[in-house]
């Protein structure tokens, strides 16, 4: 059985589309944000967290 790896241009344009995002936003944060993170959502940030693994 022969296996065939193709490449995906819809993959390719969404994978960028998250990281030039992130990276826009990791330049450009708000003036406030460490404020405001203080009081994000405990269980919002332990889903946040448990994704990243």
């Amino acid at each position: 059985m022969k296996m065939h790896f193709g490449f995906s241009y819809i993959g390719l344009i969404f994978l960028l589309m998250l990281f030039i995002r992130n990276i826009i936003w990791s330049k450009n944060k708000l003036k406030d944000y460490d404020k405001f993170a203080k009081n994000e959502n405990k269980i919002l940030l332990l889903f946040e967290r448990i994704g990243e693994d």
